[in-house]
């Protein structure tokens, strides 16, 4: 569970090795049997992880993986989050209840639990690609940050298909700025096709008159602005309904419609 500073690889031909991101030095590991990070505070790990064994995150830090390895064995993020920020791209990875996956880089086919959460980036907008199916059960969510007044959020590009009926949207935008009608966030792209639609669409989701709700195609999730509230209900004299009223009939990508 210390630090170690050697350069030379680490090979796991049997058993389990327990460590933190500090344990295993700054060479490439050749994982055949099973490694767990166990991390309880917020680290970085650069090692390639490569072979055919199992990798899981344990304890309530971020693990921060930078590495470029070839694992094609599984990967459980059991606990805390684990952010990918290079690849993981050949492993496929499942996401427990509580846990959380997060970063830019590349995951295998992945799957996300009840309870379990993925949010790309690493606090600011990102993307995280997956390099093959996406999966997020009933009761998992995707933890989704938006730029009001641009086309820029967060987005999960899946190069197979995605699956993610009764699945959480939960939103957050990045700024206090307004939502324009008619702004498409492209949040999810499936080159193997949607399948399902989001239960429920909760957190920063409105401004004065416009929500972000969710639609499809067949290849994309979006979150698409809408006029929820008329500006004329608004208006609390004659005066002030007839502004609104005008301001209903304009275009939505009018500069008065979006002041």
């Amino acid at each position: 569970s210390g630090t170690n500073t050697y350069s030379g690889g680490t090979l796991i031909d049997a058993g389990t090795l327990i460590g933190a991101a500090s344990s295993f030095g700054s060479g490439a590991i050749t994982d055949n049997a099973a490694l767990v990070v166990a991390q309880g505070s917020d680290a970085t790990m650069a090692n390639a992880i490569h072979g055919s064994g199992s990798l899981t995150k344990t304890g309530p830090g971020t693990l921060d993986y930078v590495g470029n390895g070839s694992l094609n064995g599984p990967t459980l993020v059991a606990q805390g989050t684990l952010a990918v920020n290079g690849s993981l791209g050949n492993s496929a990875v499942t996401v427990a209840g509580g846990a959380t996956l997060a970063g830019n880089g590349t995951v295998g086919t992945t799957t996300v639990a009840a309870g379990g959460t993925v949010a790309p980036g690493n606090g600011g907008i990102g993307t995280l690609t997956v390099n093959g199916h996406f999966t997020q059960a009933a009761g998992s969510m995707y933890q989704v940050q938006v730029a009001p007044g641009t086309q820029a959020s967060d987005r999960i590009d899946v190069l197979g298909s995605a699956d993610v009926s009764g699945g959480t949207l939960a939103v957050a935008r990045t700024s206090a700025g307004r939502y324009a009608l008619d702004t498409k966030y492209a949040v999810l792209h499936a080159a193997g096709g949607v399948n399902g639609t989001y239960g429920q669409v909760i957190g920063d989701t409105r401004t004065a008159f416009v929500q972000l709700k969710d639609s499809y195609d067949a290849n994309h999730v979006y979150l698409t602005a809408e006029l929820y509230r008329s500006f004329a209900s608004a208006g609390g004299t004659r005066d002030q309904m007839a502004t609104g009223l005008a301001l209903d009939h304009l275009s939505p990508d009018s500069a008065l419609a979006n002041a």
